[in-house]
């Protein structure tokens, strides 16, 4: 667990913990430099569980870097990641152990709450998933699904992907899930084992119309994150197709190139046909126009509500 300022729902996520029916051998918190009432709240817990091992950041490092560091610490054979403010269900531990396989890494569905817990969503996957089948490596590099607080690991998976490489907006659960898939180790579970609160300090709290300016910039680094990875995973070449079309649609969408061919034929066989011409618009035409398409988007969105409405 890596924890940020999360007082307020922790003492329920570390109850669910200690309650599973299958008993971990080992919590490990990192705390990344907390300035509200955490880490008395850890204190009080490591007290009392010995299973508990706590450590402190000397300066802010950020989520990834913070699960990185929780995650070398670790020493068990299946490592599971929790977030600071869900709640587990307590059959979580047992039944990601029971169906994992000879798999290194298995993510499960959530049920989507609000911050007390009523719940919004039956299923994550429903709720969050765009439109679009999590099968192949390529999806897997396009983007993700894997969510860190369903994540369950195996020491197999860590002997491939650490150290983590430089990662500028890519999180620890995505590269996670790229390295398992590019093995073919990974299984998604359909069950939901994780209420996944939502609520206004959460990074996962929904989507948000950010500027587009954002947009070009997250795609230019995810680009380069991409190629971070295939130098760390050294990528056979089969899957370089794979990485280098991902690489070639961000960099698209951070202007840097046009889209070939062969990359518009893979979307067009992977996306809603709604989505692929989303991603010709932003990709092929100006800066300027792209950003005007965009940002018409909310306006364009209501007023199709307001006709339904009428309707």
């Amino acid at each position: 667990m890596a924890t940020y300022n999360g007082g307020k729902y922790l003492s329920q996520q570390l109850d669910s913990i200690l309650n599973q029916t299958v008993l971990v051998d080992e919590i490990i918190i990192v705390d990344d430099v907390s300035k509200d009432n955490t880490i008395d709240i850890i204190n009080q817990y490591s007290q009392k569980f010995k299973t508990i091992n706590f450590v402190q950041n000397e300066k802010n490092i950020g989520v990834v870097k913070t699960f990185e560091k929780a995650i070398s610490l670790s020493h068990g054979e299946y490592i599971l990641f929790a977030d600071q403010d869900d709640v587990w269900f307590n059959n979580k531990v047992e039944t990601l152990i029971s169906v994992i396989g000879d798999n290194w890494l298995i993510y499960s569905d959530t049920v989507v709450t609000d911050e007390n817990l009523n719940v919004i969503c039956q299923s994550g996957f429903v709720r969050y998933e765009s439109g679009r089948e999590f099968i192949t490596l390529f999806d897997y590099l396009m983007g993700n699904n894997v969510t860190g607080c369903t994540i369950m690991i195996t020491r197999d998976l860590l002997n491939h992907a650490l150290p983590f490489p430089e990662l500028k907006v890519m999180y620890h659960d995505h590269y996670l899930a790229i390295v398992a898939k590019k093995f073919d180790k990974l299984v998604k579970f359909k069950q939901p084992l994780v209420y996944y609160r939502q609520h206004g300090c959460n990074s996962s709290s929904g989507f948000i119309h950010i500027p587009y300016n954002k947009i070009i910039n997250n795609s230019k680094n995810m680009s380069n994150d991409l190629i971070n990875i295939s130098k760390t995973i050294l990528f056979d070449y089969e899957n370089s197709n794979n990485i280098i079309y991902a690489i070639n649609f961000y960099k698209a969408m951070a202007h840097e190139r046009y889209p070939d061919i062969g990359l518009l034929k893979l979307l067009y066989g992977k996306m809603q046909t709604r989505m692929f011409f989303w991603f010709i618009r932003m990709a092929c035409l100006s800066k300027w126009f792209a950003s005007f398409n965009y940002n018409l988007s909310p306006l364009k969105l209501k007023i199709k509500q307001w006709f339904n409405n009428v309707k």
